[in-house]
């Protein structure tokens, strides 16, 4: 537990356990620097160990908007808006969805839920699933697109991450130039943090005390970012990212484990 002006944040956390969350968002926001993505899963994966599970999501999405302001420059200018009008509408009316099911999973529920859904996201990336059934569909159809952002909406809205793997192939193809697909992603990140926080703010779930918990982890978040920038660039992205797929499977399944025994 932290004590700031009085008010109790991160309660019933152990000190060893706040500064375990503290690395785990200056890594996972290192990662974000050098991408433009790949914050949100590690911070719910790992943050879930650390605190309660629904703490762990809220304190993920509202550190993230926190940050975006360090990002969202390079969106704005060179994010491809025309993209990002025709996946938000799907993407927004299923997050909200998301968020009234995960206000209405329990705890022990919520942790299992993290764990394979999130889980069986990076298993699709890493083996490459979805490239090889985009073979066989049409990306392009409006249909596909609709679909495509209506699950990733919905998926993030439930557990707080995830969201834009099912996006990176309709993004890939429409955004082929490296800096164009970096800024739209960015753009898209920004703008479904921001939904989801406000869809959340409205449902109770954005307290002051979690504003300012968001508050303290700012500067360890805005350093990350500031190296990944920097460093994390030059790093071989194939290998840096397969390790890194490995390690958030790893403990995905230390939450499913987690989440079947408080279940049962």
């Amino acid at each position: 537990m932290v004590l700031i002006w009085d008010v109790a944040l991160f309660e019933s956390v152990s000190a060893t356990n706040v500064v375990l969350l503290f690395l785990v968002y200056f890594f996972a926001f290192a990662v974000k620097g050098a991408f433009g993505l790949g914050s949100l899963t590690p911070t719910v994966l790992f943050g879930a160990w650390v605190v309660e599970p629904h703490h762990a999501v809220l304190l993920a999405l509202v550190s993230n908007a926190y940050t975006q302001i360090q990002f969202i420059p390079d969106g704005v200018r060179h994010g491809d808006w025309g993209l990002v009008r025709r996946v938000v509408p799907a993407n927004f009316a299923a997050a909200a969805l998301g968020v009234w099911i995960f206000g209405r999973l329990d705890g022990p529920v919520l942790t299992l839920v993290l764990g394979l859904a999130l889980g069986a996201i990076i298993v699709t990336d890493l083996t490459r699933a979805l490239p090889a059934l985009a073979e066989q569909t049409n990306l392009r159809s409006p249909v596909v697109v609709v679909s495509l952002s209506a699950l990733a909406g919905l998926t993030s809205g439930v557990t707080g991450a995830g969201g834009l793997i099912f996006l990176a192939l309709y993004l890939k193809l429409a955004c082929p130039e490296p800096r164009s697909f970096r800024a739209t992603i960015i753009l898209l990140a920004a703008l479904m943090v921001a939904w989801r926080v406000a869809v959340l703010a409205m449902s109770g779930f954005v307290t002051p005390t979690l504003l300012l918990e968001c508050a303290v982890l700012l500067p360890i978040t805005l350093l990350g970012g500031w190296v990944g920038i920097r460093l994390f660039r030059w790093l071989p992205r194939e290998y840096f990212y397969t390790g890194l797929q490995l390690v958030l499977i790893a403990a995905a399944v230390n939450l499913v484990w987690k989440g079947l025994r408080d279940v049962l």
